[in-house]
């Protein structure tokens, strides 16, 4: 079970990017945290802590920023 503090951090994670990826928590996986490009969800990152996931999609986004909203 994470602890307050990580699920604090989860929980920033998709409310700062939740516009542009998809993030997700599957407990008992070796990478529990990941995000998803709302834009391209064949692209998947996944981490261990919502930090290291955080530091994942900020590389990502540099390389390619994604919209925020997806038009239909």
């Amino acid at each position: 079970m994470p602890d307050i503090a990580e699920m604090d951090s989860y929980g920033m994670r998709c409310e700062d990017w939740g516009g542009a990826y998809l993030i997700t928590r599957a407990p008992g996986a070796e990478h529990p945290y990941r995000a998803e490009r709302r834009d391209d969800p064949a692209v998947v990152l996944a981490a261990a802590t919502p930090g290291a996931l955080r530091e994942l999609i900020r590389a990502d986004y540099r390389a390619r920023p994604v919209p925020r909203e997806i038009a239909p």
